[in-house]
């Protein structure tokens, strides 16, 4: 047998070879491709703005798509990152773990955020430190994501929960004093569930048991789906161990005229 005679038998057999493995590695990559799975949600915040992005428990690869609108810092190991809103514009905020990629879509927009008729009346309400709020409970938002999370936890498989009056009463205190300052600690220094003043230091005494914050979503499933992604707010929107909710909706005048929402739900057992 010729040497040309061998050379174009092993070329055929390597031909052959390459046919029969083919379908195995198309399939073999399809497969992989399915294996990536991405969670989206989006992110409306202001010019000058920071929030804490979470991706769960284990570290991340984190990435964004345009620094020059979001400035992004990792922490606590790379399991979380603190975004800044630098100029308005758009910019995807990426974390990646193993197979699993979380995605936040940010929309970085001036003070103006939602312009709103004429038909519902502003009023001054003021904080416990002395600071005024101008602006108007938005009921039907409110009403609409109280809906949206009991859809969302029976399509879970846990319990609905039915509204409750002192729940209530404390988120509107509550969305108030998040116009002042957007944290889980009040602007007394306290923490947020002494809000239905029962509590004093002992956390047990009080009827808030937890308690979700945002603010710049116009409409209850933009909120809801923030919340999904973020590993401890969907915990949050998920436990077993309660019963009751309070939702409120406040749509806080800013500087310019224009109108800014600041959402709370506390939940209680």
């Amino acid at each position: 047998m010729g040497f040309k005679t061998r050379s174009s038998i092993i070329k055929i057999i390597l031909l052959l070879f390459i046919l029969l493995c083919l379908p195995t590695m198309i399939a073999q990559a399809k497969s992989n491709k399915k294996k990536t799975k991405t969670i989206k949600a989006a992110i409306v915040m202001k010019k000058g703005s920071s929030r804490t992005l979470s991706a769960g428990k284990k570290k991340a690869k984190w990435t964004v798509s345009n620094k020059k609108i979001i400035k992004l810092k990792t922490k606590k190991g790379k399991k979380k990152a603190v975004i800044k809103a630098l100029k308005p514009g758009k910019a995807t905020v990426t974390a990646k773990i193993g197979k699993k990629k979380y995605k936040w879509i940010i929309t970085v927009k001036k003070i103006k955020l939602q312009s709103v008729g004429a038909e519902p009346v502003d009023q001054t309400y003021y904080v416990n430190t002395g600071q005024e709020v101008i602006g108007h409970f938005d009921t039907a938002m409110a009403q609409d994501l109280f809906d949206a999370i009991n859809a969302y936890r029976e399509q879970e498989g846990k319990n609905t929960l039915r509204s409750k009056g002192v729940l209530t009463e404390a988120a509107n205190v509550r969305s108030i004093e998040i116009v002042v300052l957007f944290s889980h600690t009040r602007p007394n220094g306290k923490e947020y569930y002494t809000v239905d003043g029962t509590a004093g230091c002992n956390y047990k005494d009080s009827a808030l048991y937890g308690e979700n914050l945002a603010y710049g979503f116009n409409n209850a499933r933009e909120v809801l789906d923030a919340w999904k992604i973020s590993p401890s707010q969907n915990a949050v929107l998920l436990r077993e161990s309660f019963i009751t909710m309070g939702v409120s909706v406040i749509a806080a005048k800013q500087s310019d005229g224009s109108y800014c929402k600041y959402i709370v739900v506390v939940f209680g057992s």
